[in-house]
């Protein structure tokens, strides 16, 4: 397994399974799928500081992950969001584990003081993956989203770093 930076070459791939998500699960409360040109916008605005992760074997992308600036405001420049996204045919493998440990590194390493994380409420394999890595649950936002004709909570977790 090779866990590197992702590269413009990996924005098609990163969306594929970003949007199997949009269409089909809670990962994200996104509801319409991303082009390839959001994407790499997206991908763009990533840096050493935020970065954009992915795994990947044989050549093959089968999961990702980023670290998100959490708000523009001065004060919360130690602070920021993490996204963990894993290919649907390959879940239980342990990829999330792969990306979530790669991006506390990296976080760890560029100042990152707090890593705030949201997570749907009914989603219990990332709740639990966030409280196996040392997150912290800190509440439920209830009701906040709503996707597939449902309302559904969101579950907050932190993660201080020394």
């Amino acid at each position: 397994m090779l866990v590197r930076t992702a590269e413009t070459k990996d924005v098609e791939r990163i969306n594929e399974i970003y949007n199997y998500e949009v269409l089909n699960g809670v990962a994200t409360f996104d509801t319409e799928p991303k082009s390839y040109e959001e994407r790499l916008e997206w991908l763009n605005n990533h840096s050493i500081k935020y970065p954009c992760i992915v795994a990947e074997k044989d050549g093959k992308v089968l999961a990702w992950g980023s670290l998100t600036q959490y708000s523009q405001r001065k004060a919360y420049d130690g602070t920021c969001e993490i996204s963990i996204y894993v290919d649907e045919n390959t879940r239980g493998l342990g990829l999330g584990k792969v990306i979530i440990k790669e991006l506390i590194e990296r976080a760890s390493k560029n100042n990152i003081h707090v890593i705030l994380s949201r997570v749907a409420g009914e989603n219990e394999a990332s709740k639990n993956l966030h409280i196996n890595f040392g997150f912290d649950f800190i509440g439920i936002m209830k009701e906040v989203g709503f996707k597939f004709n449902r309302y559904v909570d969101v579950f907050m977790y932190q993660k201080t770093l020394k």
